[in-house]
C-alpha cells in the first residue's frame, strides 16, 4: 500500500512537473526560438541557392554562345549539378514542412515566400531538365530554335529564383536583434 501511494505521487509530482514546465514554455514541441529558426532557413537557402547557381553556372560554362549543330555539349556535368540542386530543393521542402518556430508571426511571414521560393527553384529545375534533354539526345542538331529559348527561360527563372530569395532574407532580417 505505501509503495502504491509512493508510486502515485511521484506520477503526480511529474505530470505537474510537466504541466508547469509546458506553461512556463520549456516544453516548446520541437519548436526553435526565432534565432534558431532564422539560422535553419538561412543554413536551407546557403545550401539550396549555392546548389542552383552551380547549375547555372554549369549551363554557362557548358553550352556555348553560339550552338551550332556541330557543338559538343558535356550533358554529364549538367546533370550532375541538376542532381545535386534536385536534392537540396527536396531538403528545403523538407525544412518547410518539419520547422517549426515559437514565434507565430514568424511562421506566417516565412512560410509563404519559402513556398514560393521552393516552387520557383522546382519550375526552373522543370526547365533545366528539359534543356538537359535537349542537349543530350542532341536535339538540337535537328532543331536550333529551342537554344534561345531555353537560354532565356533559364536565366529569367534562375532571376526570379533570387529574387525570392532576397525577399526571404529581408524577411528573416526582422527577426534579428
Amino acid at each position: 500500500m505505501l509503495k502504491l501511494r509512493f508510486t502515485l505521487l511521484v506520477t503526480l509530482l511529474i505530470s505537474l512537473l510537466i504541466v508547469i514546465l509546458g506553461f512556463a514554455g520549456c516544453l516548446n514541441s520541437g519548436k526553435l526560438s526565432t534565432v534558431e529558426y532564422n539560422n535553419k532557413i538561412v543554413e536551407t537557402l546557403n545550401k539550396t541557392s549555392a546548389a542552383i547557381e552551380t547549375t547555372t553556372q554549369i549551363y554557362d560554362s557548358t553550352v556555348p554562345n553560339v550552338v551550332t549543330e556541330e557543338a559538343i555539349i558535356d550533358s554529364l556535368a549538367l546533370t550532375a549539378s541538376y542532381e545535386a540542386a534536385k536534392k537540396e530543393i527536396i531538403a528545403a521542402e523538407t525544412t518547410l514542412t518539419t520547422l517549426k518556430s515559437k514565434n507565430v508571426e514568424q511562421i506566417q511571414n516565412v512560410q509563404p515566400e519559402f513556398t514560393n521560393y521552393i516552387t520557383l527553384g522546382k519550375n526552373y529545375l522543370a526547365t533545366y531538365e528539359t534543356m538537359m534533354q535537349y542537349y543530350s539526345d542532341k536535339s538540337f542538331a535537328e532543331n536550333l530554335d529551342k537554344v534561345t529559348e531555353y537560354d532565356n527561360q533559364l536565366h529569367q527563372q534562375y532571376n526570379d529564383f533570387i529574387t525570392s530569395n532576397n525577399r526571404l532574407v529581408d524577411i528573416l532580417a526582422q527577426y534579428v536583434s
